[in-house]
């Protein structure tokens, strides 16, 4: 099998800065990963809950991945969207108490969007 296919190299670069990238430190601190599942309207997009935990989270947030959009039986006009979310200090390791208050955070500022966290 063969492929072929043409790179508009001047128009990639035009979209580059020309700083150097700098990169992040790694972390000798362990990771909190936790599964969020959230029941919303389905005028709720994906990306604006997504950006709310981002807000919510703050610097302890290290990765947020959609896994999941469920749209069955959770009653008219509901959908579930669930996240794989991972927090991580980058001076400490998290205590339970610390993930909980970012998780509570996160609570709060989707519950301004209508979203509720699923059991």
């Amino acid at each position: 099998h063969s492929a072929a296919f043409e790179l508009n190299l001047t128009a990639l670069f035009a979209t580059l800065s020309g700083k150097p990238v700098q990169a992040k430190p790694i972390s000798t601190f362990p990771p909190v990963k936790q599964d969020l599942a959230f029941t919303v309207s389905t005028d709720v997009t994906a990306a604006e809950l997504e950006k709310t935990i981002v807000e919510a989270a703050g610097n302890s947030l290290e990765s947020i991945d959609l896994f999941d959009v469920y749209t069955g039986e959770l009653g008219e006009g509901l959908k579930s969207l669930a996240y794989a979310v991972t927090f991580r200090a980058e001076d400490k390791t998290l205590t339970s108490e610390d993930s909980e208050a970012i998780r509570k955070r996160i609570v709060d500022a989707a519950a301004k969007l209508g979203a509720q966290l699923r059991a």
